[in-house]
């Protein structure tokens, strides 16, 4: 999607009147202390300290929420509280929201509002409390609601039915009362997110994520394979009588109708991630798109854009507004081949060698190649990511690692080794970025002494440049030779393109000074025709910027081949359109293939996979389509 199509969509999302009918809940937030040395005089049991209390619409609440973000024209919601106070609650952050609360009915007896009461300790959930897990609606409240909604139905352009309680307002008489009126208004638009799918009727869209269709099916779904997914989503559909909608999580969503089938891979998120309510996200966004008069598949994408925001906003269930959009489309890019990556499909191979052969797609004759730094051809700095690992372990556990509960290290751990994985070929002040949001969230350094993302960087080059340093001058004094510090075959295949008069371009998350250095160096930096670094700390993607450059005035990246072993570089040459050329070398081993840096290459976008350079010949005429 471009942002011009975005920005035709959004505009006409403020004309759409939406209904939301189903389980209305109250999200509460509550920051608390267990360590406050403070016993109860009556029981003598120790005294926690709350703090910060924060309320939210949940369930069909948070779908009315992730809707009024977009600024339709009006929200309508319809369902049930209790007399109590998360009900007047609710009420009142709908009513905050713009919502038409008029249809919030009060049930006096057997029902108390639902709500999830969410304790937070050093920012992690703790074992929630939930408030109406025995509610009934009663035959008085159904029929009210129902009359409600017939009231309304013909001013609306869309109804939402949500359905995730326990004990549900979708009771099976109150699902068929919801038929009937789909049946008599054909030309209303229904989507129904129901945890239970045996109350889906004829007629109503469904949006559903693989788990409820493999519990309908009766058969194991993976959300990785597109295939078995395409097939399970088909089949559902055929059974509920409707289109599906079927969200995969990190693998995207599919949706399938009488006539139509869309694929649409997910946005790859960067960081640490919540996923609780990017199901409302997706569902309002795709319903108001839909409402609006977009097709299936542009609904499809911006309803993915939507997810891909929410996800990142974490203890919360998020929303994405139009600015965020706008930001997310320019900025998105998408996971690709989840099957292969992660082993589901093997790959074809190129005859006689170990070249993967990921898409197939080619360059013809080559005019450009851009080519990564770190890792791709230079090994110089080979362990950066463990010294950035050790590093992060130590500032985000304010050097008390040893001390911390072994559950909680082990979740430090994950979180730091997620973030330098995934972090790989971005600018060094971006990921000291993620470090700094961690050692805040964390909780476990004084506000006042957590650094600066700069502090951090040059903390981390300083332990890092004391060994890059060492391997360099064994190299100046001749007791290094260069094959030492480069991939296997790059220096030979720079030395060939350079002779075929092909263009070389070399881009780097590292600062630029460093870049030119080491290159020339090791002997081949005056190969390039330009090199491209990060500037100090200054914030900005050389290696999106590269790519920019040379796509503009054309109208695809024909000739053009980009090799690297971060995603970053991958990923960017994927988006532009040149073909890539994942390396997946393990820097340790020469010529062994690293299968954590072949998953994260092939989900970037990679089209082909080399362990190294060493068989180029094979490797370029397969580039070329020979």
């Amino acid at each position: 999607m471009t942002s011009a199509q975005l920005s035709d969509i959004l505009s006409r999302l403020g004309s759409v009147r939406c209904g939301v009918v189903g389980d209305f809940a109250l999200d509460v937030y509550v920051d608390y202390s267990d360590d406050t040395g403070e016993h109860s005089v009556e029981t003598g049991k120790p005294i926690h300290h709350g703090q910060d209390i924060r309320c939210a619409p949940g369930g069909a609440g948070n779908v009315a929420k992730n809707l009024a973000a977009l600024g339709p024209a009006a929200i309508h919601a319809f369902g049930l509280v209790g007399d109590d106070i998360y009900g007047r609650e609710l009420v009142r952050c709908l009513d905050q929201l713009g919502v038409d609360t008029s249809a919030m009915l009060v049930q006096y007896l057997d029902w108390h509002t639902s709500t999830y009461v969410k304790p937070l300790l050093d920012r992690i959930e703790q074992n929630r409390l939930d408030f109406g897990a025995r509610n009934r609606p009663t035959s008085d409240s159904i029929e009210a609601l129902a009359n409600r909604l017939e009231a309304a139905v013909a001013s609306l352009d869309v109804l939402i039915i949500n359905q995730q309680m326990l004990a549900p307002l979708m009771t099976v008489d109150f699902a068929e009362q919801l038929a009937s009126l789909a049946v008599r208004n054909p030309a209303l638009l229904i989507i129904a997110d129901c945890r239970d799918v045996s109350l889906l009727r004829p007629g109503v869209m469904a949006k559903v994520n693989t788990t409820e269709v493999a519990r309908l099916l009766g058969r194991t779904v993976d959300e990785r394979d597109s295939e078995q997914c395409i097939t399970a989503c088909r089949e559902t559909s055929e059974r509920l009588g409707g289109p599906v909608m079927m969200t995969r999580g990190e693998n995207g969503l599919i949706v399938v109708g009488d006539d139509h089938l869309v694929n649409v891979p997910a946005v790859a998120v960067v960081g640490e991630t919540d996923t609780v309510g990017a199901g409302d996200t997706c569902l309002a966004a795709y319903a108001l798109a839909t409402a609006a008069g977009a097709d299936t598949g542009a609904s499809a994408e911006l309803a993915n854009l939507a997810a891909s925001i929410t996800v990142t906003k974490l203890n919360q269930t998020g929303t994405a507004n139009a600015d965020e959009l706008a930001a997310q489309v320019v900025d998105a890019r998408y996971i690709h081949a989840p099957e292969i990556a992660s082993g589901l499909r093997s790959p074809d191979l190129l005859a006689g060698t170990a070249i993967e052969c990921i898409t197939g797609r080619t360059s013809g004759a080559i005019s450009h190649a851009v080519f990564d730094h770190d890792g791709t051809i230079s090994t110089l700095r080979r362990g950066w990511n463990e010294m950035m690992y050790d590093m992060g372990l130590n500032v985000v556990s304010g050097g008390r690692l040893a001390e911390l509960p072994p559950d909680q290290r082990a979740r430090i751990a994950e979180r730091v080794r997620k973030m330098v994985d995934e972090t790989t070929g971005i600018q060094t002040i971006r990921q000291m970025m993620f470090l700094v949001d961690m050692v805040s969230s964390e909780g476990l350094v004084e506000p006042s002494a957590v650094r600066t993302a700069s502090e951090y960087k040059r903390q981390y080059l300083e332990h890092l440049m004391a060994t890059v340093n060492a391997r360099m001058a064994s190299v100046r004094d001749g007791s290094r030779p260069v094959a030492a510090f480069t991939v296997p075959g790059a220096v030979a295949l720079l030395e060939q393109f350079h002779g075929a008069g092909v263009e070389l371009i070399l881009t780097s998350g590292t600062d630029q000074d460093d870049v030119e250095k080491e290159a020339a160096l090791l002997g081949y930096g005056c190969r390039f025709s330009s090199i491209h670094g990060s500037q100090g700390d200054e914030i900005g993607d050389a290696k999106r910027l590269v790519m920019q450059r040379l796509l503009a005035g054309r109208q695809a990246l024909a000739g053009i081949v980009v090799f690297g072993d971060g995603s970053v570089e991958i990923a960017e040459g994927r988006h532009a359109g040149a073909v890539t050329v994942g390396i997946a070398n393990d820097e340790d081993i020469p010529g062994k293939l690293c299968n954590d840096k072949r998953r994260r290459l092939i989900r970037a976008g990679a089209d082909w996979i080399v362990p190294d350079f060493t068989e180029t010949s094979q490797l370029i005429g397969a580039i070329h389509g020979d």
